[in-house]
């Protein structure tokens, strides 16, 4: 589970004892959380809350992303202008499988897509089911396989998210399209068993949890659900697998948060 927050106490050793013992205890966006409430009254920049939290910048501009709801740095300005309450982590309760891994190959993907920003990621859900009526329709489809892939993901949180399948090439798919030229990357792959509404809940514990202290970094590459031919768009049933492309090793070990 993962460590409830709550606002410390900055008094001198008091602070540095508790700054130890939660940076060691938690995962990287508790980190980021408890030191944004910490230093509301001082100047917090994003790098500060990045080397605080222990991981990459871009690993935490996703996780606490897809933690939140909230754009990092919009986060700081909604809680001084006092326009969000302070996030809690306790019922945040989630967990995920271990990984298998695998290389992805090169893929052409066309569908539909959106722009979301970082409050509204619950209507992809309805995004699918306005793309069920082209599955097997789609000119130059390569089997069977659904993705929704998350790709220009800029600091605000806002995303670009494309329902969509395989094609041989982009020639003659429809002109309302999204498209998308994912490369081949190494990726660690996790099944979520659900259905498509509580994807969420995988992504918290792949971001929070499992990649911190896996001793793996998050490649800057598009990141993508897989979704097979057991998938029904239209009821959302089905489960799906995310593919997260990581660079082996290269990411620094932390220690997540401990079960209680």
């Amino acid at each position: 589970m993962i460590v409830e927050q709550s606002r410390p106490s900055l008094a001198g050793g008091s602070w540095r004892k508790q700054h130890l013992a939660r940076r060691s205890a938690a995962g990287p966006v508790d980190r980021a959380l408890w030191y944004i409430e910490s230093n509301l009254a001082s100047v917090i920049t994003l790098e500060d809350v990045v080397g605080f939290a222990g991981v990459s910048r871009l690993h935490l501009l996703r996780a606490f992303n897809a933690v939140t709801g909230y754009p990092l740095m919009r986060y700081v300005r909604a809680r001084r202008l006092g326009e969000a309450e302070a996030f809690k982590m306790g019922g945040q309760v989630a967990s995920v499988d271990p990984p298998r891994f695998a290389d992805s190959e090169r893929l052409l993907i066309a569908g539909l897509a959106e722009r979301y920003d970082a409050r509204d990621r619950l209507a992809t859900a309805g995004q699918w089911q306005r793309f069920a009526s082209y599955l097997g329709n789609i000119a130059g489809q390569v089997g069977r396989i659904a993705y929704g892939t998350s790709y220009y993901t800029d600091e605000d949180g806002n995303m670009e998210y494309l329902s969509g399948v395989q094609v041989s090439d982009f020639s003659s798919v429809p002109r309302n399209f999204g498209l998308l030229c994912v490369s081949a990357r190494y990726c660690a792959v996790f099944f979520h068993r659900g259905h498509v509404s509580t994807i969420r809940a995988t992504w918290i514990a792949i971001w929070n949890q499992w990649l911190p202290g896996s001793g793996h970094e998050v490649a800057d590459a598009p990141f993508f659900e897989r979704y097979g031919e057991s998938f029904d768009p239209r009821t959302g049933n089905g489960g799906a697998e995310i593919w997260v492309p990581i660079v082996p090793g290269a990411g620094a070990r932390l220690i997540a948060a401990p079960a209680r």
